[in-house]
């Protein structure tokens, strides 16, 4: 209910949906002290030194969960948080611990080690930790790996249930290496107040880069589209 249904809508679009685990969040702490304190953040203290011990520990379940799930046929196996962690800390540092902070592009890291290179990221709530953590990092993950599909999307009661699908559809669309569908662009048409806003700059191909797969708009066949059909306000600046 809190991200609109969205794994539902996925599947219902023929796609495998793959979630993080959730224990990902709460394990996370141990490495949070460890950085922290090795960094003169925080002084050495008896959380600290019970992060050393609960580390193994979690390890130690996570080895003995993934011994019995083997036996699973679509079993996934976890990834060790210092992996999650050292994946994380190309991005960004792990003095970022706000939200769910590094943990967002370390996630991202493991799923591509996985060959998941189709990441939706959503952030409900109004989330404004994972907000700037997300905005931060995206054009710095498509940087490091080119086929990455990211999309970001913020799931609030403020957002504009035509845009978010809208956005879905463009992201499944690239998921599938399809066009989009013209069923779907036709439904939108230009809007006359946009076009004709003082001081609005139309931008050439070579300034626009599509927010989904990087290309520019000669490149990419969504964006060309966009273009076209003048629905999304990519194509225009103040």
């Amino acid at each position: 209910f809190s991200n609109n249904h969205v794994a539902e809508w996925l599947m219902e679009q023929g796609l495998e949906v793959v979630s993080p685990s959730l224990t990902e969040f709460f394990a996370a702490w141990p490495i949070n002290a460890e950085a922290s304190v090795s960094l003169h953040l925080k002084r050495p203290d008896m959380m600290w030194f019970l992060s050393k011990y609960a580390q193994r520990v979690i390890q130690s379940t996570q080895d003995e969960i993934d011994t019995l799930m083997q036996a699973f046929p679509f079993h996934r196996p976890m990834h060790t948080m210092q992996h999650i962690a050292d994946k994380a800390n190309k991005i960004v540092h792990l003095t970022h611990q706000y939200g769910e902070g590094w943990l967002i592009p370390g996630e991202i890291g493991s799923m591509l080690d996985d060959d998941i290179p189709n990441i939706l990221c959503l952030q409900p709530f109004g989330s404004i930790a994972n907000h700037v953590v997300a905005k931060g990092i995206e054009k710095r993950m498509k940087e490091e790996h080119p086929d990455l599909n990211l999309l970001f999307l913020d799931v609030d009661a403020g957002v504009s249930e035509v845009n978010f699908v809208n956005r879905l559809h463009f992201f499944t669309s690239h998921a599938k290496n399809q066009e989009p569908d013209v069923d779907i662009l036709a439904a939108f048409e230009p809007d006359p107040e946009l076009v004709s806003v003082e001081g609005a700059i139309y931008l050439t191909d070579d300034d626009l880069s599509c927010s989904t797969c990087s290309l520019n708009g000669e490149s990419c066949p969504l964006l060309r589209e966009m273009q076209t059909h003048a629905i999304d306000d990519l194509i225009y600046a103040p």
